[in-house]
């Protein structure tokens, strides 16, 4: 996704985007995540979205859990 995400315009490219105190992060769609996000949970098995920002430091995102 991210080697055609600078040949396509981004209206062609689905994407997420999560607000963040630091900052709109853009998720990838990739399901298991790339080097800069990563999907985990925490200690209570809440699903959690690590991310690094533009600084390059960690950031961390609680996902919605899934339906079931």
């Amino acid at each position: 996704m991210n080697s055609l995400k600078r040949k396509i315009s981004n209206i062609a490219m689905p994407e997420y985007i999560i607000p963040h105190h630091d900052g709109k992060h853009t998720i990838p769609l990739e399901p298991n995540g790339t080097l800069e996000f990563q999907y985990s949970k925490d200690d209570q098995e809440n699903p959690i979205i690590k991310f690094k920002n533009w600084k390059g430091n960690w950031g961390t995102y609680l996902d919605s859990p899934d339906e079931k």
